[in-house]
């Protein structure tokens, strides 16, 4: 389970949201969110501090009271994460989001930022003590419990920790009662899933995701896990068995398709000399499976186990053929490309974050700028529906955005910028992935010549 704590901010509540909102801490503004307030330090504030003042009727930029007491402004909450419990930036993220829905609702003026930059993964949560209809939170010891209660039921869901037993003794459940009448187990089963997907998916993350739509439940990090429904434990994936850790679940996906027929490129004249070390070594590994002096890796379990139904054979064979497909002539050509393709992908998602940080803060602005048309249009409002108005009136003023014609040219600004990010995101897949065939290949060959491949 993670850790909640509270901290209650009486005073310079922008410089929170500046700490907070910092660039350097959430991989440049990649790991932030909003809700009823723009998520830019600035602009945050001012809706925060306008919601504050309506309904407290005090200053949010003044100091303590005449009586001594310093009014709580915003409650700052951080929810950290173990380094044991190998949680992934973008899953805290979701956690921190789902908190706030379960624990705040809707109505809640929040910023949320998920922080990278230590060994611990870690959100700050920072919510105007009013909501945007005048709800006020509290930080006491009843508050954080509760808080703290609905951080762990939040986790629980994305399976931080197992739940605990239930009392009593039920019964199991018909798969598990079923595993053990046909005498199988918990790991013959997950294998098997993987085994099915590992042809349809693009990359592990995938494989992940799929596994999770079909009820398993992963944990994620350093030593990724999985565990099936009904299962007690968590089990690695290194411990399934050699042929599913990360690093050869990633192979598997990779050259799952073969490239192209490998046959064609062995029988070109003059091979190179990397493309002659594949040729040998395939040839010799046909030998030994006829043979039967290799132990059986089959591609595909239901066929025949021959040469061309090795799982060896078969990535060999498909990187072979992109050594020919590239031309690559030698293991420093390979590296050299490597390099390029490191610098492509990596340039690509140093412009990716900026981009997604201002496609979400436009995402930010069009829906106040809607909210506030709509409610300029209509008649009678409620008190909360005036200060609504009066919170999104302050984003189209501070926005510049005079007419629906402005809205619009908005909305036409972040239409190119989601189709600049299409084309970031294209680059840098096509890259990264190009990167990691060179990158097995590399690995493959230097096996091959220090004689464990």
């Amino acid at each position: 389970m993670p850790i909640l704590k509270s901290i209650a901010v009486h005073s310079s509540v922008n410089k929170c949201l500046r700490y907070v909102l910092n660039p350097d801490k959430t991989e440049d503004l990649l790991y932030t969110s909003a809700l009823n307030c723009l998520c830019d330090s600035d602009e945050a504030y001012l809706d925060m501090k306008m919601i504050y003042e309506n309904y407290s009727g005090k200053s949010y930029e003044g100091g303590a009271l005449k009586s001594g007491k310093n009014p709580v402004k915003a409650i700052h909450y951080i929810q950290s994460f173990s380094p044991d419990e190998n949680i992934t930036p973008e899953t805290a993220h979701k956690i921190a989001k789902a908190f706030v829905k379960k624990t705040f609702g809707d109505d809640v003026q929040v910023i949320i930022a998920t922080h990278c930059d230590k060994a611990h993964v870690h959100s700050h949560i920072v919510i105007n003590s009013y909501s945007v209809t005048g709800r006020k939170y509290y930080d006491n010891w009843n508050s954080r419990e509760h808080a703290r209660e609905y951080s762990d039921r939040v986790c629980q869901v994305y399976g931080i920790q197992p739940l605990k037993r239930q009392k009593g003794g039920k019964g199991v459940k018909y798969n598990e009662w079923e595993h053990r009448r046909k005498g199988t187990s918990w790991k013959q089963q997950i294998c098997a899933e993987i085994d099915s997907l590992i042809g349809v998916v693009a990359d592990i993350n995938e494989l992940y995701a799929e596994l999770e739509k079909r009820g398993y439940t992963i944990k994620h990090g350093n030593a990724p896990a999985i565990k099936a429904e009904g299962q007690q434990r968590f089990v690695r994936f290194k411990t399934l068995g050699g042929e599913y850790t990360e690093d050869r679940l990633r192979s598997r996906i990779l050259w799952k398709d073969g490239l192209g027929n490998a046959a064609l490129s062995t029988s070109a004249d003059n091979p190179s000399a990397i493309q002659q070390l594949y040729i040998s070594t395939i040839d010799r590994l046909h030998i030994l499976i006829t043979e039967g002096k290799k132990i059986p890796r089959p591609l595909n379990a239901v066929l025949p186990y021959l040469p061309d139904n090795d799982r060896d054979v078969h990535i060999l064979s498909a990187q072979l053929s992109v050594i020919s497909r590239n031309a690559i002539g030698s293991v420093e050509e390979l590296e050299h490309k490597m390099e390029h393709l490191k610098e492509d992908y990596e340039g690509a998602i140093k412009q990716i974050n900026p981009v997604t940080a201002e496609i979400s803060r436009l995402e930010g602005v069009i829906e106040q700028s809607e909210k506030n048309f709509s409610l300029s249009d209509k008649g009678d409002l409620s008190e909360a529906e005036k200060v609504m108005l009066n919170l999104c009136g302050q984003t189209v003023k501070g926005n510049g955005i005079a007419s629906r014609a402005d809205l619009d040219q908005l909305k036409k600004e972040k239409s190119e910028l989601d189709a600049r990010l299409t084309e970031l995101k294209h680059t840098f897949e096509a890259s990264k992935k190009q990167f990691e065939m060179y990158r097995e290949i590399a690995n493959t060959y230097h096996d091959i010549c220090e004689g464990r491949g």
